[in-house]
C-alpha cells in the first residue's frame, strides 16, 4: 500500500500581507536598539553594522521560513528589503543639512565692579555693593563649539534674559546625521544633564529655553548628541 505524503501546510494570504510591515517595523526598531544602542562604534561603524544587521536578519528570516512554510520566504524576504530602504531613508535624510535662522539676543560680558574710592578710604567699612542691573540680557556663559567625531563650529552660550533662561547657537554649523539632541550637560555624555529638544538645523543661528533656571548654572556644556548612535557629536564647554 503506497503512503502519500500530506501536502505542504500553505500560510494564508492575509498572514503573508501583514507579515511584510510588522516584520519591517520590528526590523527597523531591532537595527535602532542592537545596532545603534547597544554595540559600541562610532557612526561610520555603525552605518556599516546596519548593514550586517539586515544581511544577518535575511537568512535568519529564509531558515525560519523554511521550517515553517515555504510560502514565506518571499513575504519575509520582502519584509528585509523594505526594513532596509525605510532605514535607509531615515540616514539619508538625515544627511541633508538644514538651515534655521532664529533672532538671538546679544548680552555683554560681565564687568567686574571698580573698587570705591570711599572703600578704599575706610580699609571697606563703607564698600558700595557691586551695581547689578536687570534691564537687559545677562550673559552666563559662552564656549565654543567643537566637534567629536564630527565637524563643528561656532559657539554656545546660555543668556538670561526676561527673566529666563536661553540656550543660544551663534553661527554654528555641525555635520548632518541622524536624530540629533541637545542637551545641558556636565561632559561628553548626556548622563545627568537636561535636554533641550531636538536640534532644530545643522547650521545657523538658533535658540532653545531652559525650563528650570538653576539649569543654566548647574551644567558646564552644552552638548549635541546623536540619539540613534549614542554617540555625542559636538560641545562647547561654557566659561
Amino acid at each position: 500500500m503506497a503512503v502519500t505524503s500530506s501536502p505542504a501546510r500553505r500560510t494564508p494570504t492575509a498572514v503573508r500581507i501583514v507579515a511584510v510591515p510588522v516584520v519591517a517595523a520590528l526590523l527597523v526598531g531591532g537595527a535602532i536598539l542592537v545596532v545603534g544602542q547597544l554595540l559600541p562604534g562610532n557612526v561610520w561603524v555603525k552605518y556599516a553594522l546596519s548593514v550586517v544587521w539586515f544581511i544577518g536578519a535575511g537568512a535568519v528570516l529564509r531558515r525560519i521560513a523554511e521550517r515553517i512554510s515555504l510560502d514565506l520566504v518571499r513575504p519575509f524576504k520582502f519584509a528585509v528589503i523594505l526594513g532596509a530602504l525605510v532605514l535607509t531613508g531615515w540616514y539619508a535624510a538625515s544627511w541633508r543639512g538644514k538651515e534655521v535662522q532664529e533672532q538671538l539676543v546679544t548680552a555683554p560680558p560681565p564687568v567686574a565692579a571698580a573698587p570705591d574710592a570711599d572703600a578704599k578710604e575706610t580699609g571697606g567699612a563703607e564698600a558700595t555693593p557691586q551695581a547689578t542691573t536687570d534691564a537687559g540680557p545677562r550673559l552666563l556663559g559662552r564656549g565654543r563649539l567643537r566637534g567629536i567625531g564630527h565637524t563643528a563650529s561656532g559657539s554656545a552660550e546660555i543668556v538670561e534674559t526676561d527673566g529666563k533662561a536661553v540656550v543660544q547657537l551663534r553661527d554654528f554649523s555641525v555635520q548632518a546625521g541622524p536624530d540629533y539632541r541637545l542637551y545641558l550637560a556636565n561632559g561628553e555624555t548626556p548622563d545627568g544633564g537636561r535636554e533641550l529638544g531636538a536640534l532644530k538645523g545643522t547650521s545657523g543661528n538658533q535658540r532653545y529655553s531652559v525650563e528650570r533656571r538653576a539649569d543654566a548654572r548647574r551644567f558646564d556644556t552644552v552638548l549635541i548628541w546623536c540619539r540613534a548612535f549614542s554617540v555625542p557629536v559636538a560641545a562647547a564647554t561654557l566659561r
